[in-house]
């Protein structure tokens, strides 16, 4: 199983992102907003599109607790 996975979606494409979720959340996947500043990349826990953000990233739900991951979350 892949242990992440890295999209771009637009506000324009929410069927598309709802499709997504609809199928990553049930095999066990978090959905989080990528958020890109110069000083530091933070991901955001989402259940819908998150305006602002184009870059999403899909992290199988076990590697969520790791101290790399963790540090990351906003």
């Amino acid at each position: 199983a892949c242990e992440a996975i890295v999209f771009e979606n637009h506000a324009s494409q929410s069927d598309a992102f709802a499709q997504i979720l609809g199928i990553v959340q049930p095999c066990g996947y978090r959905v989080f907003a990528i958020h890109k500043s110069p000083f530091a990349t933070r991901l955001r826990a989402c259940d819908a599109i998150v305006p602002a953000a184009s870059d999403y990233a899909v992290i199988r739900d076990d590697l969520v607790g790791r101290s790399g991951v963790r540090r990351m979350i906003a």
